[in-house]
Formats: structure tokens, sequence, C-alpha cells
């Protein structure tokens, strides 16, 4: 900020207030009740509120009901007796309830009861109009309400909550509020009186009265407490009676807030009459038009300086007129929920001086974007104080958001939720990036659609924009909770559109368009999961601030979002299939509607590499099974084909071979894979001829794969060594700064020790991986007697097709012609897979030793995923390599077989294959029983393992790549095992292998399900997988590690699991990605 902006009764949050309260003399109230009679005391004279009275004799003049304070603590006193008589009544000898409720429109008798009530002692549940009779009889009942007082507007919702199976309370109508309560006020009936005796002697922490959500998730509304203290003991104590506030915010909601902020200040507030009149622009103006011909009338009368509002009203507020009401105001303020920022931009550039109030029931008013207006015009920006030590932002994993955490010491805390004593909010905000301390909200965590990939987004937002962007919308839903993708129901305005929605699907997507080219690429709709609706279908519930009760209205239309994802075919009244030679076209169009790119991607580009993630992937697949002009009905395809195939023109091709009967069991021959390694394994070997000069006796490493769980164990045993001079972590980053910041977060999240002392991190030097080629740090080892290159660094994706594998194989050709220009040739090993030779066709004496560790010369060795593939192919392009004079000798292969979780502390990778089988528990409520052994490889074993091979030597130059196996043979554990183990920690059923996959394959989305078609193969029909052993003879000569036997046991079992909910728990809270 340019200067600062003064404090104001209106943008003064509870820290502020508190400090100005420190700083004035001691306050002689506790509860509402006592602050009323003070003020009477005080300031007898001055206006409290206001409401404009449309119902006076003169149309052209509204004429104000204008009430003191004086008149506000006479009202309450007399509408306490009124009460009293009535509760009474009701209560008919049982002992009274300690709280009321109250359900009413907002106006003067409103106003009078609630306080009449809290002086009678009771706390006052105030339920919101929009409240259907279960939810007020659900809100009555946890509240322990057991009489409800109502106005006739509301009788048959009151009686109908009364008369709910669960209800506790009795309905009461109002039959006396007005005129008899407004005329006995005025005629001070009961003002010299004293109030007649109270249900209870409060303080300042017993509750005054409660409001409630909106339900917006669950359906039902949960109570929010406020006590004494919360409604006026952390409010701002300054001189406002010459400042006026209007709030259109009804009473039963922020109104009363509005009224004590005001009232703590001596300030005045005007509230709309909404049991009166529709909030609608005009009668918003004829309502402050009317204040002013008052203020002009009246010097006693201040001007009404502020406008507090919610988002929808300020939307209406769009006229010329409307506008230059608001350009008077010194502050408009806008809460409750998000303005959508066009509005907000729109009144900013009109000179309206607006400002966004954030708070929370829980802790009050806590941020707001108060600033100089005439400078700064980031209304969005809540400001937090430069000295705050009681509002933190958290930083979000994998995500520029940050949490707002209220600390211990904040003025008001109805709640908290951290040991520490600190408060969560779960509301996500982003930072400014300039304005130092600036922050906008952006979602709540808690009311994010969470997709089945643990990505979320808030989709409000783009709800409001796109029902924003034209006339013939009515109303917009977002869907996609627990889907891979997300959808959208839109609603016409007309039903002529509805009839014809194909059209209006494409008057629709033309919107969207753009706007998911400016969005994340998690919070795209595709064209087809745009749903049509009905615009006869009852309006989307909404709560009272104008937000979707998402969690109601999800539910209503179940089953059109149900169908969305079921895949649905083609409108087009011809279903026949078109000729062959048009195929290629529609797998091409519908490629490009899912990729929502201006240009479209060549018949020939790699899906993977064209940004086709494994969502997308379904969503493609979908469409071809449901398009009637590709394929017939009931063709099933493959669950991974689009990867499988990997382009458009195989995938085209494919569909061409399925209408025929000629469908291979894959796309990828064994001749592409041997053309594959030839291909990359032509080194450039002229550097090495060029270096002269002699080697100093110094040892160091490269190492990728740093970021990943084995590349990090190698690292964290190696930085342990003091002979290393120099370790190289090649990362993929864009500075040196980043590549070193994901490392050290690598480290922490899988427990590593960081270096402690910057002479550590010196020796461990961080380089984005596109440079490492070009790097000083490569020049600067170049003369080192011993270097070694650990190629750790894959992609664990069971998804992909060997096709896009091609980046991988220009990285390792890369790395052994790195190895190959040093002048003694560094030693370079390859971290391989035994998935590379899981086919091995087993005979002779090699029938009981295992698969041997060595070069494998047959493609068909490994199974069908491209993974597999891809890792056979590497080991060949090794073995080629190795065949050259400077590299014999050099180039070591570690088969890995299955790793595990490490033993200290069980973190593994939620990408393999068993962590994925396991996570199924959850949404299946089932495991699969397997007569599998667990020969699974504890991952910092294996790094151990991988480090001696490393620094073992070749005697022998007649095997030019040595093999190793890097696996755990021993048979003393069993999925049985593993399966007792859990079930101490979780409950859950164990079913046939086939009854679980066929479960698995029922979901609709899961990331397991990419490995459906394997374990069937393994699984199916009541198969077991054989245990296949692996030599481990070569090994066992050079790694003390292997020689062990280490089989898995509970310990490991249990930490592993523990890791497993842990990130669980973390996708679900929006912490991990």
């Amino acid at each position: 900020m340019d200067s600062d902006p003064g404090v104001t009764y209106f943008t003064a949050t509870l820290d502020v207030a508190a400090a100005i309260n420190r700083s004035s003399k001691a306050r002689q109230w506790g509860t509402i009740s006592e602050f009323l009679d003070f003020q009477a005391r005080e300031v007898p004279d001055l206006p409290a509120f206001a409401f404009p009275d449309p119902n006076g004799p003169d149309e052209k003049f509204w004429r104000p009901r204008i009430f003191t304070f004086s008149t506000l603590r006479d009202g309450s006193s007399t509408a306490a007796r009124f009460l009293a008589d009535d509760i009474k009544e009701l209560a008919n000898g049982k002992q009274d309830s300690a709280c009321v409720a109250l359900l009413c429109q907002s106006s003067v008798n409103f106003l009078f009861m609630w306080l009449g009530l809290i002086r009678l002692g009771y706390s006052v549940l105030l339920i919101a109009p929009q409240c259907q009779p279960p939810a007020i009889a659900h809100l009555c009942r946890e509240c322990k309400a057991t009489v409800l007082f109502y106005d006739k507007s509301y009788k048959e919702s009151a009686i109908a909550s009364s008369e709910e199976p669960s209800a506790i309370h009795t309905a009461r109508e109002l039959t006396w509020a007005k005129p008899d309560l407004l005329d006995s006020i005025a005629g001070g009936l009961y003002s010299n009186e004293s109030t007649p005796q109270q249900q209870k002697e409060n303080t300042k922490v017993d509750v005054a009265y409660i409001h409630h959500t909106s339900g917006t998730s669950s359906g039902l509304p949960k109570p929010i407490p406020q006590t004494h203290r919360a409604a006026i003991g952390v409010l701002p104590s300054l001189d406002g009676h010459k400042e006026a506030a209007f709030t259109t915010t009804p009473l039963y909601h922020g109104g009363v807030a509005d009224c004590f902020r005001a009232w703590t200040s001596n300030a005045m507030i005007w509230l709309f009459p909404a049991a009166e009149l529709p909030i609608t622009s005009v009668n918003i103006q004829k309502c402050l038009s009317h204040a002013a011909i008052c203020r002009e009338s009246s010097q006693w009368v201040p001007e009404i300086k502020y406008f507090s509002s919610v988002p929808y009203v300020l939307q209406m507020l769009d006229s010329e007129e409307a506008l230059s009401w608001l350009r008077k105001m010194d502050i408009v303020g806008v809460g409750g929920a998000a303005l959508p920022p066009t509005t907000g931009d729109m009144l900013v550039m009109e000179g309206v001086s607006l400002i966004s109030r954030f708070g929370s029931a829980e802790c009050g008013f806590t941020l707001s974007s108060h600033r100089n207006y005439d400078t700064d015009k980031e209304w969005q920006f809540l400001r937090s104080p430069n000295n705050s030590s009681l509002l933190k932002f958290e930083k979000q994993d994998d995500s520029d958001l940050a949490e707002l955490v209220i600390q211990d010491g904040w003025p008001h805390m109805a709640k908290r939720n951290r040991e520490d004593g600190s408060f969560a909010t779960s509301d996500l905000f982003e930072r400014h990036k300039s304005i130092e301390n600036a922050w906008r909200y952006h979602s709540r965590s808690d009311s994010q659609i969470t997709l089945i990939t643990g990505k979320k987004f808030d989709p409000a937002p783009l709800e409001d924009t796109l029902r924003d962007s034209s006339p013939l919308i009515q109303d917009v839903l977002i869907f996609g909770n627990e889907k891979q993708f997300p959808g959208v129901l839109v609603f016409p305005s007309e039903k002529k559109l509805a009839d014809d929605p194909d059209n209006f699907t494409n008057t629709v997507w033309e919107l969207l368009e753009p706007m998911n080219k400016e969005g994340q690429e998690h919070t795209k709709i595709s064209k087809d999961m745009i749903v049509v609706m009905d615009p006869a279908d009852p309006p989307l519930q909404k709560s009272s601030k104008g937000t979707i009760m998402r969690g109601v209205v999800e539910k209503r239309f179940w089953g059109h979002i149900g169908k969305a994802y079921s895949g649905k075919p083609e409108s087009s009244s011809d279903t026949s299939l078109i000729p062959e030679e048009d195929v290629e076209a529609e797998v091409q169009s519908i490629v490009d509607g899912i990729l929502a790119r201006k240009e479209r991607i060549s018949a020939d580009s790699d899906f993977y590499l064209s940004g086709i993630d494994s969502v997308k992937a379904t969503q493609i697949r979908g469409l071809i099974q449901g398009n009637r002009k590709l394929v017939s009905s009931g063709v099933r395809l493959p669950l991974n084909i689009v990867y499988d195939c990997g382009n458009v023109r195989k995938l085209s091709q494919y569909i061409v071979n399925v209408r025929k009967g000629e469908i291979s069991s894959t796309p990828v021959d064994d001749k592409e894979m041997v053309e594959l390694a030839e291909r990359f394994s032509k080194l450039d070997n002229n550097h090495s001829a060029e270096l002269k000069w002699e080697t100093v006796d110094t040892k160091s490493f490269i190492i990728t794969g740093t970021t990943g769980a084995l590349g990090a164990e190698i690292l964290g045993e190696l930085m342990k060594d003091e002979s290393i001079d120099t370790i190289i972590c090649p990362v993929r980053a864009s500075t040196e700064e980043e590549a070193k910041r994901r490392l050290a977060d690598t480290l922490l999240t899988r427990s590593l020790k960081l270096p402690e002392t910057e002479n550590l991190w010196g020796k461990i030097i961080c380089t984005p991986i596109e440079m490492l080629s070009n790097s000083r740090h490569l020049k600067a080892i170049e003369k080192h007697s011993s270097i070694t290159i650990i190629h750790a660094a894959w992609p664990v994706n069971f998804s992909i097709p060997l096709s896009s594998f091609q980046s991988q194989f220009e990285t390792l050709e890369s790395l052994i012609s790195m190895a190959a220009s040093f002048l003694n040739s560094a030693k370079f090993i390859f971290c391989s897979s035994t998935a590379s030779v899981m086919q091995y066709k087993l005979a002779g004496e090699n029938a009981n030793e295992g698969i041997p560790e060595t070069i494998s010369e047959d493609p068909s060795d490994a199974n069908t995923l491209g993974y597999s593939r891809s890792k056979w192919v590497a080991e060949r392009i090794c073995n080629l390599s190795a065949s050259q004079p400077s590299l014999q000798g050099k180039i070591k292969i570690a088969r890995i077989g299955q790793l595990t979780g490490n033993r200290r502390n069980g973190i593994w990778n939620m990408k393999e294959a068993w962590p994925l089988m396991i996570s199924t528990g959850h949404e299946l409520g089932c495991l699969p029983d397997l007569n599998e052994v667990l020969a699974w490889m504890p991952l910092d074993s294996a790094a151990h393992a991988i480090i001696d091979i490393a620094n073992s030597e070749n005697p022998s130059k007649d095997a030019p790549c040595e093999v190793f196996h890097v696996v755990n043979n021993s048979a003393k554990t069993s999925w049985t095992d593993l399966l007792s183990w859990l079930k101490e920690v979780k409950d859950f059923e164990i079913v046939p292998a086939g009854v679980w996959l066929d479960k698995l394959e029922a979901l609709e989305s899961h990331p397991a399900k990419q490995l459906l078609g394997l374990w069937r193969v393994a699984y199916g029909e009541g198969k077991n997988s054989k245990q296949i052993l692996f030599s481990t003879k070569e090994v066992e000569k050079v790694s003390e590690v292997m020689r062990k036997e280490n089989p898995v046991d509970r310990r490991l079992v249990l930490n592993i699991w523990k890791w497993m909910e842990d990130e669980r728990e973390g996708k679900m809270k929006g912490g991990k990605a």
C-alpha cells in the first residue's frame, strides 16, 4: 500500500480491534444485555438502527422507523415480557430449555424478539427460512431447543418441522408481534418495569445465539454457537456516530454481526426491510434514497458511509443509477462468498471503493482488502499485517496455494483443531506476485471437487463464469467427485433450447473452450461431458448466500451424472458404421476434442508425449466405445488400448482390425524392439581421443533419479561415504536452485537426512538434467580417476506404450556417451527391472537355478507392458554399447526385482503394483486371496546392493556387460501373512481373486485399474501365480547384503500400511496430489 488507509469500525479485523481496545478504558459490560443497558445510559439518544418502511401513507416517501439506543434497550425488555408469558404457557410446568429457536423474516420484530430472548437468559437458535422441515427439526434437536417461535410467513414449515418423527420442539406463532410489539415499545409500556426472571444468569462465555451452516455439502445444517464475548467483546470501540452503515444481509445471517459491529462504535445501521420487500436493485436504491432524504431533513441522522452486502446482491447493482449510489460510499464491503472477479473488477473500474471482507464463525473477522483506494485497485487481495504472528499461510504440497491457519492467541477462537491450539481453516489462498502480505481467496479445501487422481479444484468460479457468459444459460453444476475427470450439467433458460441438445451443446462448448484453455489441466471439461438438462426442473438448491448446496444437488441428479460417465452413443440417427477410410478422421476428431487445443496433433504424434494422460486416455476410449460410427455395440475395447496403440494412426488401424475380426494381442512387435535398441546405441566416441591430461586420484558419482524412491535411497547411502569428493544429481528442473529445492523436498518426504552443512551441500551438486552435458560441474570432475554413473531414473508407468519411452532411450544413450567421454571412461550402472525377462523360458539346468544373470536375446522374454519392453530395449542398448573397446567391462546392469518400502518407515511408491492393489481395500472393502510369495526387496537393501555393484570390478572382458539380479528369493513370507497383519489395523473382507477383479473392474475409476489386464492374466479364473526364481550367483559375489536372507516381516508390512494411510489422508486433505 502506498499509504495507511486508516482504521474504521467497518474494516477493523479482530486483531486490530484487540489493539484498539487495549488502549481504551476498561469495558463495563460482558454480556449483550449489559451492553444494551450501558449504551442506553451513555448514549441514549444516538440512533442505533433503522428500517425503511414502505407501508407508510405516502408511497413516494417511506417513513423510516429509527430506534435509539434507549429504545433498543426498552424494546428488548418489552419483547422479553411478551415472550416470557408464551414460554411459560408452552412449558406447562416442564423445565425450561436453555435454547429457544426463532424462524422469522428479517424485520424489526425479529431484532427485538431475538434481543428479548437473550435478555431472558436463553440461547437463541436463528433459523434461516431456506431450511426445510427435516433440517429445522434437526437443528432444534441438536441445540435442545424445545420451543420454536415463528411468524405467519413460515407457518407451514414450522408446523411440519414439529411433526417430524425426530422433533423435540413445539412450534408457536407470534400472533402478537406486529403491531402490538412496536406499539408497546413506542408507548413505553414496559420501559420502567423490570425484566421477568431470567432463565439463567449469563456470563460472557455463555452461548448468546446460534447460527448454522447451509448444509451445502451434507444436506443437514450444523449449529454454530456464538458466545456473548464473541458477539460483542472482541469488536472495536471507535467513535463512529457520524458514519452509518447499510446492510442487505438478513439478521438471521450476518446481519446481527453487522449490527453489533456498528453499535460497539456508537454507529447507526440501516437494515434492508426484507420482510416487506424483495431484495432487488430498485428496492435497494429506494432504501438508500429515503435514508438520504432522512439525513437531509435531520442532522441527527448520520450519512451512510459503508455499504455491506453479499456477492449476488452486488451483481444486481450494475445499472448507472445503482453505481452512482455505490460511488458515494466511503467503502463497499462484500463477504460471505466469493464475488465473481468480473463483477468486482467492473465496480472498481467504475470508481467504487470495494473491499473483500473475510471471516468465519470460528474466528470472526480475520482479513480485509482495506487499502489506499486511489492507487491500489487489487480489491480481491486480502491484507495481512506485516508483523502479525497470529495469522499464518501454510503452503500446500504440489500447489501454489496456502492454507490460512489461525494461531493460538487470536482474540476469538471458537474452535481449535491442532495440538498447538491453532485452527486450520481449510481456506486456501494464493499470494500476490508483488504486493507483500496480500492474499487472494481461492477456495475451501473441503468444498473442492476431488478427482480420483487426488487433484482438487474449486468449481464455483467456473460455474459463475459459465453461467454469466450467456443469457441462454439459466444455471450450471460442475461435478466430478471421486471421478477421473469433471463434467457439467447445464440448464438452458428456455425449453426450446433443451429440445435440440446437440445444437445447445455446441453453443455451450464455444463458451467453455476458452475457459478450458485458461484453466489447469485437471479442471478441463470435454465436450462429451456437457449434459443438457430440462429447464422445467426445479432450480438448484442454494444457500441464502447463493452457493450451491452441492451434496444435496449431486444426490438429486446422481442418475444424470452417472450416465455422463457410462458412455453414450452418438446422438446422430445414422448409427451405421462409417467406411474404413473415414475411421482415422473420426478418431482424430475425438482426440482433438479431448485435447482442446488450437492446433491438432498429427496422426503419428505419440499420445503420451502430446499430453494425453491416463484421464484423457480413458475419455478417448469411452468416446470410441460409445461411437456407433466406429464400433458396433457389444465391442469391448481393452482398457489400455489408447496407450497401447500410441497414436491416432495405429489406434484407427486397430479399430479397422476389430471390425474385420483381426485383433492382434499387441500393436508392438519384436522387430520394433530390436530396431529401437540398435537406433540408440550408436555412440559418439570422439571425446576421449581429445583428452591428454593426467587424472587426479579422486572419486565422484553422477546419479539420476534422486527425486525418486530408489535414487534417493542410493544418494542417502553415498552421502555417508567420506571418500567421495563429488556427487552430481541431474534433476528435472529449470534452474540449479529449483533442482536443489526438489531434491531437498524429496529427502524430507522420504525421511532421509538432509545435508546439515553448506560443505556437504557443496559435495552434492544439483543441476538441471537438460544442462548436464554442458555443465561446468562435469568439467570439474573430468580429471577424477574414479567416476561412476548410476542411472536410476525411469518412469514407473504401466499404462503408456513402448513408443512413449523414446525420450528415456535418448537420455540413456546420452549418459552412456558421457561415460565414454571421460579419460578413463566412467563406470555405468543401469537400474533395470526383472520385468525385462519375466517371460523367460527356463529349461534344463537353468530350471532349478532360476533366470540367469545374462543379457536376453529374445524380445518376447519381456511381457506385453510398455514398461517391461522399454527395460528390455534399454538393457540391449547397454549391451550393444558395452561392445565398444572404451566401455568394455565398464557397463553393468542391476536387474531389480519387486522393491518395497524401506525398513525405517515403510515409505514406498504409490505408483507400484502392490501398493495399488492394497489401496483398493478402502474402495472395495476387500482384498484378493492370492497364493503369492512376497519376494519383496526393501528399498534400503536394494540401494546397498547397487552401490556394491557400482564399486565392484569386472576382471573379465569376456562378458562386456555384466548383469546382476537385485532380488529377494526368500519364500518365507506369503500374501496370506500380509493379509493377517493388515487385518490387525484394518477391517476388510478376503475374497477369491476373481471376485476382487470383478469388483475392481466395476469401479468407475481407480489408479489400480490400469493393471487389471495384467492381473486377470496372473490371477483370473482361479489362477495362482508361481514364484519366479532369479539366479543371484553373480550378485552374491560382489554384495554382502545380497548374501543374507532378507524376508518381509510384520514390522515392515505395518510400516508400509502406516505410510499408505498417511498418503491417503494427505490426498483427502489436499496436502498432496
